[in-house]
């Protein structure tokens, strides 16, 4: 049970009718939010010198030794945007003022029937080095040609052979 719940449940002078509401109301909210049913993410795009940065998954996560974007799991009450923010700060250290965020996802990938990933585009002015954590080994910025040289993660591979994405891309590069 998460912590409103646990507050809801330990008000010590309550109407239980009012706290039921409550409950139910709340739990309705979040019901698209479910970790389970998504993860998100921002795939980092230099204009300036047309260049995207990707990130090798090290062998302690999954799907070890591909290049991918920063991204992961929503948590409960979580939108998709603020799982991509959070996710890139954990994984990157990449604070939201270093970046212009595109809120218009780039694709949403229905990676089973219950899991979808949403990824969002990153604009920045300058390539930079994040600061990776255990879930990755290296980071680099690949022009958009060389990335067809490297072992891409599915996603990423899946949002570049996109001609919609592609073309979205595009319209942000210099």
């Amino acid at each position: 049970m998460d912590k409103f719940l646990g507050f809801l449940n330990s008000i010590e002078y309550r109407n239980p009718k009012l706290i039921d509401a409550f409950k139910d109301a709340y739990l309705e909210a979040i019901e698209e939010y479910k970790p389970r049913d998504y993860g998100a993410g921002i795939l980092f795009v230099c204009p300036n010198t047309k260049k995207v940065l990707l990130l090798l998954r090290s062998e302690e996560g999954e799907d070890p030794n591909v290049w991918c974007s920063l991204g992961g799991k929503g948590e409960i009450g979580e939108t998709p945007i603020e799982t991509a923010i959070r996710e890139v700060w954990e994984e990157g250290k990449i604070g939201p003022k270093q970046y212009k965020l595109v809120k218009e996802p780039l694709r949403i990938n229905q990676n089973t029937p219950t899991f979808k990933f949403i990824t969002y585009l990153g604009l920045v002015d300058e390539e930079f080095s994040p600061e990776i954590n255990y879930e990755h080994k290296d980071a680099k910025w690949f022009s958009f040609d060389e990335i067809w040289q490297i072992p891409l993660h599915y996603g990423i591979k899946a949002i570049m052979t996109d001609e919609k994405n592609m073309n979205f891309i595009n319209k942000y590069l210099v």
